[in-house]
């Protein structure tokens, strides 16, 4: 019931003790649980609300991100309000949100271009794929898992 009322979205520890579906669960229960939830890294505390203005700040923030990942640079976290720190996201996945944020007409095609740009090439099953069309492919799977379960929970912590 715990992961379920998580899964919702933001939750205060507040309405979390008061959930009919949590009354079960003793306050020290609760804390437990949310402590080692935390320490897993499967939740992570952050401010009930966002001060004015920080997500047009973050936002610009998160675009310069995406301007190092075009670039090469590896910094492996984006920047989220409702967490008031960073949320881990790798350099493919920081050029995916990025194209998604451009609205950029084959978002896979923008990311190989960045790729191939650099030398690079994706690797499927330990092989690395050589050709255009199967680099594209390879993106195109990447972008669906993202659409899937990266998109949504970065979109619950205010990253856009």
């Amino acid at each position: 019931p715990l992961l379920d009322a998580l899964a919702e979205g933001s939750r205060t520890f507040s309405e979390l003790t008061s959930d009919e579906s949590l009354k079960h669960i003793t306050f020290p229960q609760l804390n437990q649980a949310l402590q080692l939830m935390t320490g897993i890294g499967y939740v992570t505390p952050g401010p009930a609300t966002n001060p004015e203005g920080t997500n047009e700040s973050i936002d610009k923030f998160n675009a310069s991100l995406g301007t190092q990942a075009r670039l090469g640079n590896d910094c492996p976290a984006v920047a989220s309000p409702a967490v008031g720190g960073g949320i881990t996201l790798d350099r493919i996945s920081q050029l995916i949100l990025d194209a998604l944020r451009q609205n950029q007409p084959e978002p896979a095609e923008f990311v190989c271009d960045i790729v191939f740009s650099q030398g690079q090439r994706f690797v499927r099953n330990g092989k690395q794929l050589e050709t255009r069309e199967e680099n594209v492919e390879q993106v195109k799977e990447l972008i669906d898992n993202f659409r899937k379960a990266t998109q949504p929970v970065l979109a619950r912590c205010g990253v856009s």
